[in-house]
């Protein structure tokens, strides 16, 4: 008798590069908060390829008034229906000046929001993973979600610079 088993593999729900060219204008599903153009796509200091994508990244200038918050937020019915054990990781890099938290969460509703903890790198001004290349697993509450959302923030200090890139999700499927 033959037995047949399904592997179930980790499946890419969304990913985002932020393309090659810089400007104030977010991609599609993007928007932010706090004051004007504080997070910006930016083609300088392009994450290095391979293993990251080059081109332009998201940018949190980190200007403005001390304390004010600014967040970016990625809302555009991402849906994790069928899927489980998400997973998340982005590339970042941070100037040496840099020296705040950037906070990332998650809602499945854009009311209520779920922090993440991971581990933050050194703000050295060299691209790397966050969570020291091990992917963040969101907890269960993100699975089966019609319009998952993601967002960072942090808190102006006038001081240094923050970029994402290649932001990924991926899930199992339930299949």
């Amino acid at each position: 008798m033959l037995s047949v088993s399904a592997v179930k593999g980790q499946t890419i729900l969304f990913f985002e590069n932020f393309g090659t060219t810089g400007g104030s204008a977010l991609p599609a599903g993007w928007s932010q908060t706090g004051a004007t153009q504080q997070w910006l796509l930016n083609t300088s200091n392009a994450s290095t390829s391979p293993p990251y994508s080059g081109g332009a990244n998201l940018l949190a200038q980190n200007q403005g008034a001390n304390g004010v918050t600014h967040t970016v937020t990625y809302s555009n019915n991402l849906s994790t229906i069928g899927y489980s054990n998400l997973k998340v990781i982005w590339a970042a890099r941070a100037t040496t000046t840099f020296a705040q938290t950037v906070n990332f969460s998650w809602s499945s509703d854009g009311t209520n929001w779920n922090n993440v903890t991971y581990t933050q790198f050194p703000a050295n001004g060299t691209w790397s993973n966050v969570n020291n290349n091990v992917k963040i697993l969101l907890p269960p509450a993100a699975e089966n979600v019609a319009d998952l959302r993601f967002r960072w923030s942090y808190n102006a200090n006038n001081s240094g610079n923050y970029r994402i890139d290649d932001f990924s999700l991926e899930g199992t499927t339930n299949c």
